[in-house]
């Protein structure tokens, strides 16, 4: 598999937790207890692989660190590095700027199978569509996030790890 050069965006120890992340720090801990920010780098390590010692070394083997990224499809951390060890990146209201029946609509269409590059497009030219309304970039950003959540969240199982 084709990778590109890991950034140290927090994406992946976001989303899902290493089977080392659970062994040292548990299950639902999100994000996970061995992220951490560095703010001199300007990026996420984890800190299961820093140091010299013998556990440092095993663990950057074991999980790959330095091998790159995996995880590039719908990842705009990317380009957008910041610490997010404090938060989890999610809606903060309760209110969804979808109208509920199109949450239902996002329910079922994300049952199905879509591909990551007919989402990943779908969005790319909603965003252009929604430039041209008078809607902002914050109210379409939380559109977007609303869309994701519910893709992520009702996706098959078998689906999310094919993605």
């Amino acid at each position: 598999m084709k990778t590109t050069p890991c950034v140290g965006c927090g994406y992946c120890c976001v989303k899902v937790t290493c089977t080392a992340g659970i062994e040292k720090f548990g299950v639902n801990k999100k994000p996970c207890q061995g992220l951490i920010w560095n703010d001199k780098d300007g990026r996420h390590w984890c800190k299961l692989g820093i140091g010299n010692d013998q556990a440092a070394h095993f663990y950057r083997n074991y999980l790959h660190m330095g091998a790159g990224c995996s995880s590039t499809l719908f990842n705009d951390w990317r380009t957008n590095i910041r610490d997010r060890t404090k938060s989890v990146s999610q809606p903060t209201s309760v209110i969804s700027p979808i109208p509920p029946i199109m949450q239902v609509f996002l329910k079922c269409l994300a049952k199905q199978f879509v591909s990551p590059d007919v989402l990943y497009n779908t969005l790319v030219d909603f965003k252009r569509e929604m430039s041209r309304t008078e809607i902002g970039e914050e109210k379409y950003e939380q559109i977007e996030l609303e869309i994701k959540r519910c893709f992520d969240q009702n996706r098959q199982s078998f689906m999310k790890e094919f993605f």
